[in-house]
This record gives structure tokens, sequence and C-alpha cells, in this order.
């Protein structure tokens, strides 16, 4: 631009050269025809000087006419020029600015953008595109679209994009593969790329809209689970103006109030709305009158006078006249919140017997202890186990079994006053809460319950005997949270239980160091096996008239490291952990093997009686258990006697059936502590045993009381007559061994011998020989 600039002002310099010098001539010529016609007179004075004026005139008027223009033209044109070029300087400046900002975008979007020619391969991508795609720029340039498109979406992109060939920009959602192979969906706009009006390529916008995805499948779960629970629901519309007026309604509105659009629109809130929430709907009212949108529950009053619960809606409307008027949108939810109160009183009531569950009885109990701190009573827990329920349940079953539970319940319903509250806490356990009573008011309620199950239940054609052990807490006597004085009255009751069961007991301080006591034996008793802590000794028997030996029972002892447990109180604790299944098999395989040695020694071979509970009898492997030692030790079967409780007979047909099997086998059976247990006329009816051993409560009662005296000469009468053998246990004195000389029976105790170890019970044995 320049250089055109120089020529052009130089040019005119050379321009006006020329005219200076055509004028200096053309004066030059004026002058000489001046001075010529001065000369020669040819022409007048004014005629010269006319002449004179038009010849110096015509080159001026050139000048300007001719000359003068076409510089001034030159020069607009180079002042243009000027503009020109300083406009495109700032083009340059305008479309780098714009080049830049390009750029920035392209670079920096958080969108994916690329480019790709008229057949699909990319020819650019920003940053974005590479970490979306988990590619490198590398690897996507010069590619196929085509490759990491989803197959099923690949038809409807080639037609997207032949589409944009045409001009036309398209917006669409695929799905393309990431790099590391999971499914990306991806929001896409495709534009032309225009160069001339010809479109040379394409430009490609994309969008990761997995989230959206994420969250638009999480709503439509969402909606379809609110569309299923209420999919036959529909919302009642009240549309109510500023001064509480309804103004609107639909039908549903009409339905649920009971009441025909013309007369609701007659009606306002308060006299819809329950008296009791018409408070709190005017306050929402006023609320959502000043914008705020409101959510209330409240009770509606239907036309038929029953009342109905709703939720309530409530949304401000803006009329055009600066009015503020309200839509509420109305569920009625009465159903709801009668089954949620349902499901309130389900999860606090026990499903089998409906009495108030553990967290209930929580509830209630500290409501009563925060009432009896007020007004300075007592209260009282009683924690109720019924002792023998666990095996009713194990051997009758646990249909059988709940209905023993109704029952109970029922039973104890009876012995209680209507204030007091019975709960059930779980299994056969119950707890009682007792308000503003004293010590002799809890022994009445405990002796009316203990006296209620003195007989035995008879239930679909089974007679069972349920005592309950009975343990108690009172408040503010112990002055504890709810929590523990449960704890407490549950202590109590394990007392009861040791104390002969059927009974009930009081919590005191001394209670727990029975249970750490408990505590030791448990954590001990299930090692003593592996420790090799139990021993056996044997208690010989005795025939009470000729002084005999007869036979020898077989008694656990237990020594773990920290003593010496009387098996009265560990076998008790085996028996409810069922350690005694593992503990019984032990002493029976033990008793078997020492017995069979005695006979291999050369002593006259004597039964051996071996006790077994009624958890361990009641085993399914137990006949084979038992013939599996004597198969082991060799041992005759007719030299084991196996001693079971009265209550193996709860189940009198099952138990009846071992029996049976036990003496096939060729082994005798005995019934232990007889005449203190479970429906012992009609056990013995029912069974054949070998031998009935007497319990020895009737032997120390026989010398205070005739009465006791005729009672156990009938239970020896009658066994006797059954043909089986009669043990009288627990002889400890002269006069009772007297009492009994006229009487065929073996005796066994104290009076005889203590329980002996081997090698002292060995002496007994040689001595039976030697008198012989």
């Amino acid at each position: 631009m320049k250089p055109l600039k120089k020529q052009l002002s130089k040019g005119i310099k050379t321009s006006r050269l020329i005219f200076a010098l055509l004028l200096f001539t053309y004066i030059a010529l004026v002058l000489d025809l001046f001075f010529i016609s001065v000369f020669v007179e040819v022409f007048n004075v004014f005629t010269r000087a006319l002449i004179t004026c038009i010849l110096i005139s015509i080159p001026f008027i050139w000048w300007f006419v001719d000359l003068r223009p076409s510089i001034q033209m030159v020069d607009s044109e180079l002042e243009k020029t000027e503009k020109n070029e300083q406009r495109l300087q700032e083009s340059i400046k305008t479309i780098h600015t714009v080049t830049e900002r390009y750029r920035s975008l392209f670079e920096h979007s958080p969108n994916m953008i690329c480019s790709t020619d008229l057949e699909g391969n990319i020819l650019s991508v920003n940053p974005a595109m590479e970490m979306a795609m988990g590619r490198s720029r590398e690897e996507l340039i010069n590619i196929s679209y085509k490759e990491f498109v989803h197959p099923d979406d690949l038809d409807r992109t080639i037609q997207y994009n032949e589409e944009v060939k045409k001009g036309h920009s398209q917006h669409f959602e695929i799905s393309v593969f990431h790099k590391e192979g999971h499914v990306v969906p991806v929001e896409v706009t495709l534009f032309p790329m225009k160069i001339e009006e010809e479109v040379v390529g394409i430009y490609s916008i994309s969008k990761d809209i997995s989230r959206e995805k994420e969250v638009t499948q999480l709503l439509e779960k969402t909606q379809q689970k609110f569309n299923s629970i209420y999919q036959n629901t529909l919302d009642a519309i009240i549309e109510i103006n500023h001064k509480g007026q309804y103004t609107h309604v639909n039908e549903v509105a009409e339905m649920i109030t009971g009441y025909r659009k013309e007369e609701l629109t007659q009606l306002g809130i308060k006299e819809l709305i329950a008296p009791q929430d018409v408070d709190q709907a005017l306050e929402a009212f006023n609320h959502v009158l000043s914008g705020e949108a409101q959510r209330v529950e409240v009770s509606m009053i239907r036309k038929d006078g029953e009342q109905a619960s709703v939720y309530v809606n409530a949304i401000p409307v803006y009329e055009e006249d600066g009015e503020v008027n309200v839509i509420s949108f109305i569920q009625d939810i009465t159903e709801k919140r009668r089954a949620e109160n349902e499901i309130r009183e389900l999860a606090y009531k026990d499903s089998l017997t409906k009495l108030p569950n553990r967290s209930l009885f929580s509830i209630k109990l500290n409501e009563a202890m925060n009432r009896a701190k007020e007004n300075k009573e007592s209260l009282a827990v009683l924690f109720i186990d019924f002792d023998n329920f666990k095996t009713v349940n194990d051997t009758l079953g646990h249909e059988f079994g709940d209905e023993i539970l109704k029952t109970l319940v029922e039973m104890m319903k009876e012995s209680l006053r209507k204030e007091d509250v019975l709960s059930r806490q779980g299994g056969d356990e119950f707890l009682i809460l007792v308000e503003g009573v004293n010590e002799h008011a809890i022994n009445q309620i405990c002796e009316r319950i203990i006296d209620k199950f003195s007989q035995p239940i008879e239930l679909k054609g089974h007679e069972v005997f349920i005592t309950p052990s009975i343990g108690i807490c009172v408040y503010p006597e112990y002055d504890v949270n709810s929590s523990t004085l449960i704890k407490n009255a549950d202590i109590a009751m394990y007392l009861a239980k040791e104390r002969g069961r059927n009974n009930y007991q009081y919590y005191t301080d001394a209670l727990n160091d029975r249970i750490i006591r408990n505590n030791q034996i448990l954590k001990a008793l299930r090692k003593a096996l592996d420790k090799q802590e139990f021993s056996l000794h044997y208690q010989p028997q005795y025939d009470v008239v000729t002084n005999e030996l007869k036979g020898v029972e077989a008694l656990l002892r237990w020594n773990p490291e920290f003593g010496f447990v009387s098996p009265a109180e560990f076998i008790p604790i085996a028996e409810e952990t069922g350690l005694i299944v593992d503990i019984g098999e032990w002493v029976l395989k033990e008793a078997c093997h020492q017995a069979q040695q005695w006979r291999q020694s050369g002593f006259e071979p004597i039964p051996i009686s071996v006790n077994v509970s009624a958890r361990q009898f009641m085993e399914p492997k137990f006949i084979q258990t038992v013939s599996d030692i004597l198969s082991e030790t060799g041992l005759p079967a007719n030299q084991l006697m196996i001693e079971i409780t009265e209550r193996v007979m709860l189940d009198i047909e099952e138990a009846a059936e071992l029996i049976r099997q036990l003496r096939a086998n060729g082994v005798r059976v005995a019934i232990d502590d007889f005449g203190i247990g479970y429906s012992s006329l009609s056990m013995i009816r029912s069974v054949e045993i070998d031998c009935l051993k007497i319990d020895q409560s009737f032997l120390y009662d026989v010398m205070k009381s005739e009465k006791s005296a005729i009672l156990l000469e009938a239970i020896m009468q009658m066994g006797f007559e059954i043909g089986s053998r009669v043990v009288v246990e627990g002889i400890e004195t002269k006069e009772q061994v007297d009492f009994l000389l006229d009487k065929p029976v073996i005796g066994q105790g104290y009076y005889y011998s203590r329980p002996l170890p081997v090698a002292e019970m060995e002496f007994k044995l040689k001595d039976s020989q030697t008198k012989k």
C-alpha cells in the first residue's frame, strides 16, 4: 500500500512541474503577442486588454477544470486507501481474536468437540473428547467415528451424517464405547462445515449424559414405585379464595367429602376441617397467602359426620388483579393411617400371643418408673420362665408348643389384675409389670400364678406339666434403669430354677456372685472334655434283705482348674446349653468300658446303671450310639441299665418306642426319681421297664408321716406287680433300712456307701465275692 502512495505523490509533483513550464511558456507567448499587437496596433486597447485577460485566464481555468479535480480525486482515493488499510488491520486483529476464542472454546469446552471429513474420519478432537472416550488424540485422529458407535445406533448415526452432508444440522442421542469397553450414552449435535457454501466436513458437539440417564432412570423407578402404590388414588383439588371460601372443586373432592360441588362451594375451611385442626389449617392457609407453599395433615369432617385423615399440599396462585388464591391437592390417607397404626401396633405386639413385646414393655416400664418416682410408690418386674416348655416343644413339636404358649398366656391373665402388664419377651419367657404394690401383694400374685399351673394341662389329647419359675426385682428398692431392672429379675428367675423350680425368688445383690459363678462354669464346661477333667464314681446298690451287691450306678464328677463343682450345679447348665449330649456319651462309653474291665478282671458281672438326660435320650442317633458303644467296649447289653427320668415321658408314644428298641437290643431300662415327675401311673401303664427307682424324698418323710409310709409301700407294690426291680434311693439311716427289711427291694445311699472312685469300688467288688 505504501509504494502505491509514493508513486501517486511523485506523479502529482511531475504534473505540477509540467504545468508550471507550460504556464510559463504560455505567459511568454501572451506577452509576445501583446507586444506585437502594441507595436503593430492591429487591435484597439480594449480588445487587446480583453484578449490578454482571456489568454491569461485560460491556464487557470484549465487548472481548476481539469487537473485540480484529478488531484483531489487522487488524494481522496489515497485517503480511502489509508482507511481501508486501517480497516484491514482491524479485521485481521478481529480474526485473530475470534480464532483465539474459538481455540480456547475448543480446548476448554466440557463437551466433546470433533470434526470429521465427509467420509466420517476424525480430523480434530478436543481434550474433553479424549477424556470421555478414554483415548488419546493420536488414537482418535484419522479413525472413523463408526468404530466406537454402538452397533444398535450405527445405522441411525450414518443417516444423521448423511443429512448433515446436505446442509441440515442434526441433534440426537446414541451410545458409544469407551476404550475400556463400557458404554457411554451421549447427546450429539451435528452441523455442516462449509467453505463458500460447500459442505466440506462435519462438526460434532457431544455431551456425556450418563449422569442424566442415571438420574432419569432413578426418577423413572421412583415414579413407577409411586405409581404402583398410588395408581388407583386420585387427589381431590379444591381452590380457595383469599377469604377462605371454596370456589372450585373436582369430582374426587366430592367423593372424599361426600358433598356435591354446589354444596362445597358454599362452605369454607372452618366448616370442613375438624375442630381440633382448624387452627393449624388456618395458620397454613395464611402462610400460603403470603407466598409460602404448605404441607399439612389434618382431619376432615365428611358430610356423614365421619372424620377422614387427609394430606393437604397447598400452593399460592397469583391472579392478575393482585389477589392470592390457594389451590389444595388433597389425598385421603385414612386407610393409610389406619394401616400404619396397625403396623405400629404390630411392631409393639408379639405376633403369636398379641401381648406387648420387649420394646413396648420397656416403654411402659419407663413410664411406670416415672410415676412411681413422682408418687413415691413401688413397682415390681416379674420375670417368668416355664420350666418344662422346651422339652414339650422339642418332643411334641413347635405347632403344639405355640398352642401351649397361648394357653399359658390365658392362664396367667386369670391370675393378674386388669392394670398389670403382661409381656412376652420371646420363647417361653414372660415379663409382668405390677404397680403400686408391696411385698405381700407381689407374693400373692406369684402364688396365684404357681397355683394356676399346679395341675396338668390337657391339650389335643396330650397331658403335660409345665411349671413357672419366677424372678422378682422391686423398684425403688433397686433404683436402676429399666433394662437393669429386667436383668435383675432375670437373674432372680435363675435362682428360682436352682431352688427346685416352680417357685419365686427376689433379686438380691448376692445373686450377682451366682451369675459370675454360672458364667465361670459354662466357660470351663465347654472345654472340660478336651481337658479330660471328668471322671466317674460308682455307688453300689445292695439287696436290703440279704445285703448282697446287686448293681452299681455310675455318677459323673468334675474337677476343673478352679475346684470341684457339684453335679447338681453343672448338669443343669450342661442340659440347658446342649453340652449334656457329648458329656452323656462320654459317661456312657466310660462306664461300659469300666464294667467290661471288671468282668475281664474276674469280678462277678453286675449291671451298671448310667443316667441319661431327656435331651440325650431324644437324640435321633441315641439308639445307634448305645449299640456302637456296646460293640466297641464288648460289654454285654444285659449288663447295661439306662436310667431315664419321667421328663422323657412327655411324649409317651415316642419314648415307649425308644424304650422298646433298647430292650429289644438287650439293654435294661430304669425310671429314675419315680413319683415326683409327670404322669407316673399312665407312664408305667404304657411302657415296659426293668427297674423302678423311687425318689429319696419319699423315704425322708416316711418316718414322720404314716401317710408317706403308706404311699411308699403302694409305689413299691406297684413295681412288684409289673415285674420290675424296685430300688429305693437315699437310704442313710438304720431306721430307714429296718422299715424296708420286709420288702424285696434294693437300697442305695450313704448308709451303704458313698459314690466311690474306681480303686475303692474294686475293694467293694472283692469284698462282695469274698462273702459269697
